[in-house]
């Protein structure tokens, strides 16, 4: 009796193992075994996912907005776990709602907070150091998944054992907020429900209000398995192959097959057929399946047009599967020619020079001379706040002459608390050095972009405690002002307002966003009411996206007019063109534009050179003259009495005097592209 009673305590305890490790063990779900509905980064950063199989009870779910890295997962996030409290059935509609007492079996680690800007969503099961992945969906302002790189919050290494292929990651737009659009389907197999989701077009987003919970149940059908030889193609479509004629693109496609008594044959028919190549025309199978293989579809345009194909795949007793080849393709556009420095001048003209283009059968030859309708004196031509420290101000000098910047200032004023007034002051930045008429000062951020800081003069890291140390730190609501003798004579905001500037009509343009004066403004205006403008054509300042920084380095002067010589522009077939007939002691420009006249190509203009005509003294002029800048001044060898001449981008004279025996060193109040004239001899610096 005893023993009996032993016995049955041993049963009971096997039972109640049995009960919680064996007959509620939690289910092992694969790649795919559930898909994610709706996902916001608004509000409480809620989703809602959908298990495709049977959860038992105890089924342990991980969800993650770190990114995964290639070998790991990101730390830097945080991760929400889901524990099955009883048996769910496959198709409902499971939702985290994002609030902080996060019930229903849900707990918290980590940080975990949806980037509106871009981010990853990603279900695992196990332990975060060697999960198994099951799902991911992710959405950001460029791809969401990378193959290279450093992974951030909008972008994530593709999930060991998920597939693009397989639909178990999914790429969605850029807006904050998507939910799937149920109307699209609710009702399929596992994989057909995977396709579904997959598709972008099938979800809605939004930027302003995340979507509450999907209603109503999926219905997840079994999948039926087929008796008869099938050929299955994963891709529906084959997406548009765009390319230069001449050249090549690929697109792929992954081909299987079961039940198959033949090997899949594949074969191109249409009028256009010829334009595009296969890899391989038939796919091997092995007892009646045909494992899914990469086949590749290259597109070889040859002229320009819109091309297209048909690409049929057949087996014995199977259906056929077709699939419709696209292809568009232009001429490939000339490259930019690159103008070089004139050689050959003499008193009535020079040789224009520059780089052949390939593919190009002439040449267009624009020559021209400028005049300067001069500007009162500097003002501020660009200005930009843009992502992180991407901020600089730009200030033009179109008054003719050079200037001499020692009484100039740059004030800021810090959250509308007006022009500072203590010479000290970080928000007061003196400016230095000189600034040649049509060149531009740009001041940057230290820690700006290297396309930014390779145009800048001067680079202010940033600092509350150094004079000038946050003029450059401004955040669209700290007005700036250009300032000379301590007189205001240019600004951009309103140094009364403490909230970001409207202009030309874009609410807070003045954050996030690039401003450039427009060509017709002639003077600085202290006036920023008049200066902003109500709209487009009110406004003295046009407003481009953040991060536009095309504009840097030079500006745009509709008083600087250019005015063809006789006979401009030319048409030239070889990289070289004499010039005659020209006036002496003048400084001519020109530019070089490539063209394709059979096949109706024309390139972008290229950078432009100044070159200089000699005086009616000059005889057989060369430029075999070595001319250093150093610290503001031009060396260059020279015998004594010689006659040096240094003159501007515009052609204005500068310098002249007389040389002394040997090393001349001559200072130069002007910065930018200059030219120097030593007797018959020629040669162009950058100060």
């Amino acid at each position: 009796m005893k023993k009996t009673t032993f016995l049955k305590k041993i049963i009971l305890s096997l039972f109640l193992v049995m009960g919680f490790t064996g007959l509620n063990a939690q289910t092992t779900l694969a790649p795919g075994d559930l898909m994610i509905v709706n996902v916001n980064a608004d509000d409480n950063d809620n989703f809602d996912f959908v298990p495709l199989v049977d959860l038992s009870v105890g089924t342990v779910i991980s969800f993650t907005d770190c990114a995964w890295t290639g070998t790991a997962l990101n730390t830097n996030e945080g991760t929400k776990t889901y524990t099955a409290a009883a048996a769910v059935a496959k198709g409902t509609v499971i939702s985290f709602d994002g609030t902080v007492s996060e019930t229903n079996g849900w707990t918290s680690s980590g940080s975990y907070a949806l980037a509106a800007s871009g981010d990853n969503l990603l279900a695992y099961q196990g332990a975060s150091s060697a999960p198994t992945f099951i799902y991911g969906i992710g959405w950001a302002i460029s791809s969401p998944w990378i193959t290279t790189g450093t992974v951030a919050n909008s972008n994530s290494y593709i999930p060991t054992g998920l597939s693009e292929a397989a639909k178990t990651i999914v790429s969605l737009g850029t807006s904050d907020n998507y939910q799937y659009d149920v109307t699209k389907g609710k009702t399929g197999t596992k994989s057909e429900l995977l396709t579904l989701i997959a598709n972008a077009a099938n979800w809605v987003g939004n930027d302003a209000t995340a979507y509450s919970a999907v209603v109503g149940l999926f219905t997840v059908n079994a999948d039926v398995i087929p008796t008869t030889p099938t050929i299955t193609v994963t891709e529906v479509s084959i997406p548009e192959m765009v390319t230069y004629a001449g050249e090549n693109i690929v697109e792929t496609i992954n081909v299987s097959g079961i039940n198959l008594t033949e090997n899949i044959a594949m074969e191109l028919s249409g009028t256009d057929a010829a334009l595009f190549e296969l890899n391989t025309v038939e796919v091997s199978q092995t007892d009646g399946t045909a494992a899914s293989m990469e086949v590749s579809i290259t597109y070889k345009p040859t002229a320009p047009g819109s091309h297209t194909a048909t690409l049929t795949l057949s087996s014995a007793d199977a259906t056929d599967v077709v699939r419709t080849l696209t292809g568009t393709s232009t001429w490939k556009p000339l490259a930019v020619p690159v103008a070089t420095d004139a050689s050959a001048s003499n008193a009535s003209g020079f040789t224009a020079n520059w780089d052949a283009v390939t593919d190009a059968t002439e040449y267009q030859l624009d020559v021209v001379t400028k005049s300067l309708t001069p500007t009162a004196d500097l003002f501020i031509s660009e200005y930009a706040e843009g992502s992180s420290n991407n901020k600089y101000i730009e200030i033009y000098n179109g008054t003719g002459s050079s200037v001499d910047l020692s009484t100039y200032v740059v004030k800021q004023s810090n959250n509308g608390t007006g022009w500072p007034t203590d010479i000290n002051a970080s928000t007061y930045l003196p400016l230095t050095g000189t600034l040649a008429s049509g060149d531009v000062y740009v001041l940057a951020n230290s820690s700006a972009d290297p396309i930014i800081l390779a145009l800048a003069d001067v680079s202010i890291a940033y600092s509350s405690s150094v004079q000038g140390g946050t003029v450059l730190g401004f955040n669209g609501n700290d007005a700036v002002g250009l300032f000379k003798n301590d007189v205001l004579i240019d600004l951009f905001g309103d140094p009364a307002i403490t909230t970001s500037f409207d202009v030309a009509g874009v609410a807070g343009a003045s954050e996030e966003h690039t401003m450039v004066r427009k060509a017709v403004v002639s003077s600085g205006n202290t006036d920023w009411a008049l200066s902003a403008g109500t709209d487009e054509a009110s406004s003295e300042w046009a407003v481009s996206a953040q991060n536009t920084w095309i504009f840097l380095g030079a500006h745009d002067y509709a008083g600087l007019v250019a005015t063809p010589i006789t006979g401009s522009p030319f048409t030239v077939t070889e990289t070289t063109k004499a010039l005659t007939s020209l006036d002496a002691g003048t400084t001519y420009y020109y530019t070089v534009t490539a063209k394709n006249t059979t096949k109706g190509l024309t390139s972008a203009v290229s950078n432009e050179i100044p070159a200089l005509t000699g005086t009616t003294s000059l005889v057989n002029p060369t430029i075999d003259l070595t001319v250093v800048a150093i610290n503001g001044s031009i060396k260059f060898s020279a015998l004594a009495g010689e006659t040096v001449e240094v003159y501007n981008a515009i052609g204005q004279k500068l310098i002249s005097k007389t040389t002394v025996d040997g090393i001349n060193t001559i200072p130069v109040a002007a910065r930018g592209v200059i030219l120097v004239k030593v007797g018959t001899k020629i040669s162009k610096v950058i100060m």
